[in-house]
């Protein structure tokens, strides 16, 4: 919206012709820097700025984007930003001059040029929920614990909110999930191996220490 004119202003980079393309989601940082996930790229506008920067994966630069379809942001706790999108999820760790450069997190954690979902959030234990809370993500360890919510169907991307006591909310084309983070714990059981069988140049024989 501008002021002078009363009129909205389509986003523009660089003075260039208006800034084209499906935005998903939005985010602002600690910084006061708006964000958006499209279906180009990743787009900036730094506090104060006229016009936006636009980001997309560059293969010369192992530290670029993942991919440029992008449907999800986070702006965690610490004022980290997190992107997803159709090839993976990533996390934003510097900067080479005005170039953002990513870890990429869906490798990292064996998803690899995979789709984690387009609703990221952070509970208060720290944790970051994606994949439709499917999963919760430690953000220091990079462990993942699976939380065992029904299948809701098919998600649309914004359709979660938290409460005011921290209940997460997920929507579905099947219905309403509510849960409480605060009461998730990781599943830490370990199945104690047992030997059933055992043989030897194809002939069984019993388990145990063999010597030869």
């Amino acid at each position: 919206w501008d002021e002078a004119s009363s009129r909205f202003i389509a986003a523009q980079q660089d003075n260039g012709p208006p800034l084209q393309a499906d935005v998903l989601t939005l985010a602002e940082d600690h910084e006061g820097r708006l964000w958006a996930a499209t279906d180009n790229g990743l787009w900036r506008k730094d506090a104060g700025a006229d016009h936006w920067q636009v980001f997309v994966n560059q293969a010369e630069r192992p530290a670029s984007l993942s991919g440029n379809n992008l449907h999800g942001l986070l702006v965690d706790a610490k004022g980290v930003l997190w992107v997803s999108g159709t090839k993976g999820l990533d996390r934003l760790t510097g900067y080479t001059g005005q170039a953002p450069e990513f870890e990429h997190v869906g490798r990292k954690i064996g998803r690899p040029a995979e789709d984690v979902g387009s609703d990221l959030w952070q509970d208060r234990q720290g944790r970051i929920w994606i994949g439709a809370a499917e999963q919760a993500l430690d953000p220091i360890t990079l462990r993942q614990s699976r939380n065992g919510l029904p299948d809701l169907g098919a998600s649309w991307i914004g359709a979660w909110t938290s409460s005011r006591d921290g209940l997460l909310l997920y929507g579905g084309v099947q219905g309403l999930a509510i849960f409480d983070p605060a009461r998730f714990q990781p599943w830490t059981f370990q199945a104690p191996v047992r030997v059933a069988e055992l043989k030897i140049d194809g002939r069984a024989v019993p388990p145990g220490l063999h010597d030869g």
